[in-house]
């Protein structure tokens, strides 16, 4: 079972994978999640992108199954206030994320936080 902890781990510091989706593949599963909560139909083509062409991005296959569950727990973990979204716990979504940036090739990219890059 897929938590909205580990989640969440991946897409608040762009380290680490989770169900084969880096932080900038999960930008696009809470995307995805907000929309369908919303009612917006744009959605399905969003999803089906991510599910297409992803794996030629990141040289990772995803599951399908997988890829339902993250944004199934996204979407019991979101909250609306107005036009600001929200975790469940009350803290606001997309404050404080760090900047993430790609390095490597096609195929074999990478996501890293700017800061590891720019102290490195």
């Amino acid at each position: 079972m897929i938590t909205f902890d580990s989640i969440w781990s991946v897409f608040s510091t762009s380290r680490g994978i989770v169900c084969g989706l880096d932080a900038i593949s999960l930008s696009a599963a809470f995307r995805i999640a907000e929309m369908e909560l919303r009612s917006d139909a744009r959605a399905t083509g969003l999803r089906h992108s991510l599910f297409e062409d992803e794996p030629r991005a990141c040289g990772r296959q995803l599951v399908q199954e997988e890829l339902e569950e993250v944004i199934l727990v996204i979407k019991e973990n979101t909250e609306f206030r107005g036009m600001t979204v929200y975790n469940k716990n009350g803290s606001p979504r997309y404050d404080d994320l760090p900047l993430t940036c790609f390095s490597g090739a096609p195929g074999n990219w990478k996501v890293e936080p700017l800061a590891d890059i720019v102290h490195s």
